[in-house]
């Protein structure tokens, strides 16, 4: 930092953080869209 302010970011997880949020995704898709998904008017595919 001798030379100016310097910073790297690292993913540290080896991309679990990608799994987790298409996770959360699907469970929020699947509560809000509920009856249309038992009707058959939408499918979720994981």
């Amino acid at each position: 930092m001798q030379n100016g302010p310097s910073c790297a970011l690292f993913e540290a997880d080896g991309g679990a953080w990608k799994l987790e949020a298409m996770n959360l995704i699907r469970h929020y898709f699947e509560e809000q869209l509920k009856t249309e998904i038992e009707t058959g008017d939408v499918h979720i595919i994981a």
